[in-house]
């Protein structure tokens, strides 16, 4: 499982019509919503979990915690009832740590789907965000959950720091779709711009926030609006406004207004998820089909894959078929002539 290739292709796709009042951060489906809180150590994750149990209607959220300690910690400090906590260790010389996640996952909805209406997972400094969220793309897991937002946290003293140092904050950045630039009380507020520059060539199509004590209304973040991310970084590249990348990673946006075909897209998406020396972490995108009035709505980690189409494009709406690739070592000039060939 830990390097599962799993395709959902689009011809496959079947049509679900969209219901006209959802409500935000309720089962769909009998899908539990669940919101992934990374970022790495001393970040203030285990803080932002308690400022959204403080602002939260009494028993609507339950918390998974990932601990790799023997003793547990981070659930002594989360202010919850013990019978909406649950811990998960992951310490094992056997077995890969992703397949333990995900039989407990899977025992947890299995015992107590009918008493969980939302789930708040606080993951491990140390966890590798692939992994945390190709989760929601395998086996029960996709039936059981969906995966409402991943909220990634940045220490503001040592952001620099950390991501020269250290791949992993990196990664975490570019697979977020949150980013809270945490404890700015601590640094001089002209160095917060060159930090958030900095976030945003790594991870064009992220919501950023600045906090303190991760104060936020968790309204903001709890779920994200995928069309209007990637509308809005899809803008800012056509008005040569987007941020250029310091590190390894960034972001590329493909766009084209003509109605796609379906095939050439899915065999030019399996062409980019193979392609050798590609490092494509994560990938975001709506398509515009010829002979369909659907938005196909997709999104990748890594090599897996999900697409729907639950939404009709709106009277007077421009379609057009977006993507956003955040990666390393891609090219960006070939990736824009192979996706203009698959109209």
């Amino acid at each position: 499982m830990k390097r599962e290739v799993e395709y959902y292709n689009l011809l496959r796709t079947s049509h679900t019509h969209a219901h006209q009042h959802k409500h935000k951060h309720k089962k769909r489906d009998g899908k539990i919503p669940v919101v992934v809180i990374g970022g790495f150590l001393g970040s203030g994750k285990t803080t932002l979990v308690n400022h959204i149990l403080s602002d939260s209607p009494e028993n609507s959220m339950d918390v998974l915690v990932r601990e790799y300690g023997e003793i547990p910690i981070d659930d002594m400090l989360i202010h919850l009832p013990p019978k909406r906590l649950h811990v998960f260790p992951g310490v094992s010389m056997h077995f890969d740590r992703q397949i333990m996640l995900y039989g407990y996952m899977d025992r947890l909805y299995e015992e107590k789907s009918d008493e969980i209406d939302q789930l708040l997972m606080e993951s491990s400094g140390l966890d590798e965000p692939e992994y945390m969220l190709k989760l929601f793309m395998l086996g029960n897991l996709r039936n059981q959950y969906s995966l409402a937002s991943y909220i990634n946290l940045v220490d503001a003293e040592f952001a620099h720091l950390n991501l020269d140092e250290y791949p992993i904050v990196r990664e975490q950045i570019a697979y977020a779709d949150v980013i809270l630039l945490n404890k700015t009380d601590l640094i001089d507020p002209t160095e917060v711009r060159g930090i958030i520059e900095r976030l945003r060539g790594i991870n064009g199509m992220a919501d950023i926030y600045e906090t303190s004590f991760c104060r936020i209304d968790p309204e903001r973040i709890l779920e994200v609006n995928a069309f209007e991310q990637i509308t809005r970084v899809a803008d800012a590249k056509m008005k040569g406004k987007e941020a250029k990348s310091m590190d390894p990673i960034k972001t590329v946006v493909l766009t084209e207004t003509k109605a796609m075909d379906k095939g050439k897209v899915n065999q030019w998406l399996e062409e980019v998820f193979h392609e050798e020396g590609m490092k494509l972490l994560r990938s975001k995108g709506f398509f515009y089909f010829s002979g369909s009035d659907y938005k196909f709505e997709f999104q990748g980690v890594r090599t897996s894959f999900h697409s729907k189409a639950e939404e009709l494009w709106q009277e007077g709406e421009q379609r057009k078929s977006t993507v956003v690739l955040i990666g390393e070592n891609m090219d960006e000039t070939k990736l824009k002539a192979e996706f203009a060939n698959c109209v």
